[in-house]
């Protein structure tokens, strides 16, 4: 797997997939293996990959799946979401015909049906329908042009609802949507005043009947079915609604959030009804604060999920309960809602620089020199990530990114094993093992590599 991330201000792309990879290492308890990493930026011709990097996925993938996307609601069509949404992915398609691609997949929203109120089938996009912000008109337009444009041997579209938090944690790594709401009431619900039974009591009169359906599904659950589909090449070519099997209610969502800060005070005043002048403080604020998702309050349409239950059927969507609603809550108290600082990730180990380091250095062994060999090296852990490496028959090695398809042989190591005590060493015993994979040979004797800064 090859994943393409844009720098930001303070890391570079490896950086943030290292940090992001140590953190389900925590969450798993467990070390994981690491994809290629390749600095890019859609928004630009070639999605802005170098001249080698560019080369590189040419010739060793085939598949693309394609899920960045910015979520703002409002912008002109020189700004974001239509720079990422619609020119961003036009330049991703335009790859499909110069990497000759078997597979696209494609991320696109429930919601680029627009403002219907009817049932919204899969097979389904352009009805004339008309939108409530430019996030779903863009990402209406992008979903158009792959199914016009995509050269790939299969197109296959995903589109899921709101999507929330981590079923299990509770985790988010965005608060927007229902996030959004638990934050703002986490911020006002404890300046309210008590009442006599000592709830804290928070008066306002919502413009809903609070039984109205809502198509919230966790994120967990959504990258299980993309994941499922991706491995299951009958479900190629169709479009997916990720949409829950149980919708969740506003009243469920304020019982929880009653439950979890001990309040009361919401009445269901209707969609007739709306704010005015005269509430108190508590719901100005909750509606001025949330006047950006005001235009969903009154519809939330019903998706048809026929492919969706034909090839993803055995993976049922956790139902929204006042459980996962409560640990939501404690992700967001315990992140500070999202103003927390990073969880400092290692410092790199730089196995990548030692291992070319290491192939330049054990050619001119003579144990080495036993033939050709082309074994791919699997390293879990911090620093870690894939290679191919390969000697000829004169025993000098080379080595690329990834585990290519011309590997005959696989080495799974751990990076605390190829650098001892998290230092910036590569020790070499372990090269010994990669020689043992494919014939008999004598390990080389071991030496230790210092890595310069």
């Amino acid at each position: 797997v090859a994943v393409v991330i844009r720098p930001d201000r303070k890391s570079t792309a490896p950086q943030r997939i290292e940090a992001v990879m140590q953190h389900w290492e925590r969450e798993a308890g467990r070390t994981l293996p690491r994809p290629v990493v390749l600095t890019g930026d859609i928004r630009k011709k070639r999605i802005g990959l170098s001249n080698e990097d560019f080369a590189w996925v040419r010739s060793s993938c085939d598949r693309i799946v394609h899920s960045a996307a910015v979520l703002d609601f409002f912008g002109d069509r020189q700004s974001e979401p239509w720079l990422t949404n619609v020119d961003g992915t036009k330049n991703v398609v335009a790859l499909c015909e110069q990497f000759s691609v078997r597979q696209f997949h494609y991320l696109s929203t429930a919601y680029a049906c627009g403002q219907r109120t009817d049932r919204v089938l899969e097979d389904e996009l352009d009805m004339g329908q008309s939108f409530r912000n430019d996030y779903e008109h863009s990402k209406f337009v992008a979903e158009s042009y792959v199914r016009d444009h995509c050269s790939a041997g299969s197109v296959t579209i995903y589109r899921p609802s709101v999507v929330v938090g981590d079923s299990r944690s509770g985790a988010t790594t965005s608060y927007h949507g229902l996030f959004l709401y638990l934050r703002l009431l986490a911020m006002l619900v404890p300046q309210q005043q008590r009442n006599a039974r000592g709830a804290i009591y928070t008066p306002i009169q919502l413009p809903l009947q609070g039984d109205e359906p809502r198509n919230l599904v966790p994120v967990d659950w959504v990258s299980q079915v993309i994941c499922s589909v991706i491995a299951n090449r009958a479900a190629h070519g169709y479009t997916f609604h990720l949409t829950p099997d149980v919708r969740t209610t506003p009243r469920l969502v304020v019982d929880s959030c009653y439950e979890y800060f001990n309040s009361c005070g919401v009445e269901y005043a209707g969609p007739q009804s709306s704010a005015d002048g005269h509430e108190s403080e508590f719901a100005r604020s909750f509606f001025e604060n949330t006047k950006i998702y005001h235009d969903y309050d009154r519809s939330d349409p019903d998706f048809d999920r026929a492919n969706l239950t034909k090839f993803a059927g055995h993976l049922p969507c956790p139902a929204i309960d006042q459980a996962m609603i409560h640990r939501f809550l404690e992700f967001g108290a315990s992140d500070q809602w999202g103003k927390s600082r990073p969880h400092a990730a290692h410092p790199a180990i730089e196995v990548e620089s030692g291992l070319r380091s290491l192939t330049r250095l054990v050619a001119v062994d003579e144990q080495s020199e036993n033939g050709e060999l082309c074994a791919a090296v699997d390293i879990h852990g911090p620093g870690g990530g894939q290679w191919t490496l390969s000697r000829n028959v004169s025993g000098n090695w080379s080595m690329a990114r990834g585990i290519l398809p011309m590997a005959k042989h696989l080495l799974q190591l751990n990076s605390v094993d190829v650098c001892p005590n998290r230092s910036r060493e590569v020790s070499s015993h372990w090269f010994g093992k990669l020689l043992g994979v494919a014939d008999d040979s004598k390990p080389i004797a071991p030496f230790t590599l210092n890595v310069p800064k």
